[in-house]
């Protein structure tokens, strides 16, 4: 084995390929030279951050500092491992800034996790009535309760066709489209409630508005209805401001 512990033998120890003896001797340098064994320590940290960069990329710029340390006395005013942990230190330090800055929402997952259907408002108010549209909407409204929201959707559809919707149908189609991925139709049925301030759902519809549009990955008109239901306090208001800091 070399007696020069240089940075090709510390990266063949770390990765396994150095034979029984080797790695005796090795180990027993460990051991025995303190400074040695932070230097494979900062080796170690190095390869951690690998990831974002090429391996062949970092090797080099660790044995250029490699080579500094052994002409230190002529060009070097640091200890190889002080200017090691720097660069180690700022290539981390790189490493996140690259993943803060291009980072990608995962929308599907985000909406996953802050769709949650709005409470039942209308089944108790038809309970008793026996017309059609009544018992129709009693049934869709079973369905959505039941999360089946693509019965429910069925239903609400023939009951807009029938011409006999209201605000409360219409909020409460866009939330089934919205839970059956009937993404588009979702949207304008929640963009309409949500332009209109006389209706009772005007302020919760902004809301599930914004769940459309992040569905759909559209970062513009989500960051815009979200900062809009964050500066007039409105429905959810701090649901809002905690998805906006996961998308922004």
């Amino acid at each position: 084995m070399k007696t020069k512990f240089d940075i090709e033998i510390i990266d063949r120890y770390l990765e396994g390929q150095l034979n029984a003896e080797d790695v005796i001797l090795f180990e027993e340098k460990l051991k025995s030279d303190p400074e040695f064994a932070q230097d494979v320590e900062i080796h170690k940290m190095a390869i951690n951050a690998i990831y974002v960069h090429s391996r062949d990329e970092l090797k080099q710029k660790l044995k250029d500092i490699h080579d500094n340390r052994v002409n230190r006395s002529l060009t070097v005013k640091f200890p190889y491992r002080i200017a090691a942990s720097i660069a180690v230190i700022f290539l981390i330090s790189s490493v996140v800034f690259y993943i803060t800055m291009n980072r990608t929402p995962n929308y599907s997952k985000l909406f996953d996790e802050s769709f949650v259907p709005y409470q039942d408002m209308i089944s108790q108010q038809s309970r008793g009535e026996n017309n059609d549209d009544k018992l129709l909407i009693n049934e869709a409204m079973k369905y959505y309760n039941q999360k089946k929201f693509d019965k429910a959707v069925l239903l609400f559809d023939k009951i807009v066709k029938s011409k006999q919707s209201n605000d409360a149908v219409i909020y409460y189609y866009g939330i089934s489209c919205l839970g059956s991925k009937e993404n588009n139709i979702a949207i304008e049925l929640l963009s309409r409630l949500s332009e209109n301030h006389e209706s009772m759902f005007y302020e919760q519809s902004k809301w599930y508005l914004a769940l459309g549009y992040l569905y759909r990955k559209d970062k513009e008109n989500t960051v815009k209805t979200l900062c809009d239901i964050i500066q007039n306090k409105t429905f959810n208001n701090e649901k809002a401001n905690d998805l906006l800091k996961e998308i922004e």
